[in-house]
């Protein structure tokens, strides 16, 4: 999955900034610093070879945002807007698609086809305004101009590292405006360090990140937004609502070995909110990572970063394999799946069975007649099988579902 944000408008805040730590050794340094995508951007490579392999990316990322910007009006993406069929270039073409699948993935919650919302809201020309409902609601039926800005980023960090790897370069920073891809490991053989910006104070970071081949992308409404009446609207809209999102997160940071897909999900995630976010991750196990920080400052990170994600502040994990099972909204048992070394079975009320084993859990017998959940259906370490979802029988109202983590 790979998609852009709106070049100009929708660039959600991305709040990742690389410490290149001191002592670097291993080749001549070759940096380029330019602006592109409405954006200051850094590409550091390391070699024999990567001055010239630089040189050959910067022109990437040029080409790109020539093709995409909705601020140029003879971009293939401005053409489209306007209402021509331009013979589109492969690599429009390819992030296009990559757009609809990320759609598609989020359930809607990132779209690609949000300019006219987005341009409503003034975040294009400034001029700020709260759009009232009836325009929102007509809004929300006329998606047809086209801002990759969601995802363009992501993309052209991955392209941008395909070619630095095939010029010989093996050791990169590419910063795109804070959408960090690290090619390979820093001269010596450490970790990239990438530290993410605290979203209530620009001055701080939560935490850092070690990275090797790795895009890190932050998304949150911090950066952009304006106040009217007292009330602040930021520049990330929910395309299923018009209005900027009101998930309960404050940044939702993704790291993938996909930066396009790493840019879309931040903005696509922040919008669905930690639960479904959390979902998503356990759904694609091993295709990415979050940290996540909620309004309230609470910080979490999926397993997968326990060992690369470091803070002074604490943070919960949400674990791929830890479950609960409740009865009547009310929690029973928990267990992380992963730390199941022998089967056995819990019984849920007076008539479920449940059989928790080494990395799954089922209902082995539920006491009514319909038992199809029984039969059909489980949940096992970093994703479910079966029906998808939460494992319910409802005549007795028991519930096996995935939770954050472990009562403490």
């Amino acid at each position: 999955m790979i998609v852009f944000r709106g070049i100009r408008a929708r660039a959600c805040a991305v709040i990742v900034l690389i410490f290149l730590m001191s002592g670097c050794s291993g080749g001549r340094a070759a940096t380029a610093d330019f602006f592109a995508m409405d954006t200051i951007m850094n590409i550091t490579a390391y070699g024999k070879d990567a001055e010239a392999a630089v040189r050959d990316a910067e022109r990437l990322i040029n080409h790109f945002d020539a093709l995409w910007s909705v601020g140029k009006p003879e971009s293939e993406i401005s053409r489209i807007n306007n209402g021509d069929t331009p013979a589109l270039n492969t690599a429009t073409d390819d992030i296009l698609r990559q757009a609809e699948l990320l759609r598609e993935m989020t359930d809607g919650a990132f779209d690609e086809r949000v300019f006219t919302l987005v341009d409503a809201w003034g975040f294009y020309s400034g001029d700020y305004r709260v759009p009232g409902g009836d325009e929102i609601a007509a809004l929300l039926t006329s998606k047809d101009k086209i801002d990759l800005g969601g995802i363009a980023k992501g993309y052209a960090s991955d392209k941008a590292a395909e070619l630095l790897r095939s010029e010989g370069v093996k050791s990169a920073i590419i910063n795109l405006g804070g959408n960090v891809y690290a090619l390979g490991s820093r001269p010596g053989g450490a970790a990239w360090r990438v530290a993410v910006r605290d979203p209530f104070d620009g001055a701080k970071y939560i935490g850092s990140l070690e990275l090797r081949d790795l895009a890190a992308v932050t998304s949150g409404g911090y950066e952009r937004y304006f106040e009217e009446n007292g009330v602040r609207y930021h520049h990330i809209m929910d395309p299923r609502t018009g209005y900027p999102a009101d998930s309960g997160l404050a940044s939702v940071t993704v790291v993938s070995e996909n930066g396009t897909l790493a840019d879309g999900l931040s903005t696509g995630l922040f919008v669905l909110g930690k639960e479904r976010a959390v979902e998503l991750w356990r759904e694609n196990k091993g295709l990415f990572e979050l940290v996540l920080v909620e309004n309230d400052g609470t910080v979490t990170i999926t397993d997968g970063l326990k060992n690369s994600f470091s803070s002074d502040a604490p943070a919960s994990v949400a674990g791929a394999g830890v479950i609960g099972v409740f009865k009547d909204g009310e929690l029973l048992h928990a267990v992380d799946l992963d730390a199941v070394s022998e089967p056995y079975d819990f019984v849920a009320g007076d008539d479920n069975i449940v059989r928790i084993a080494p990395g799954e859990a089922f209902m082995l017998s539920a006491g009514c007649r319909d038992q199809i959940c029984v039969r059909h259906a489980g949940l096992r370490s970093g994703g479910s099988y079966g029906l998808a979802g939460p494992v319910v029988c409802l005549p007795n109202k028991v519930v096996i579902k995935y939770i954050d983590e472990l009562p403490s």
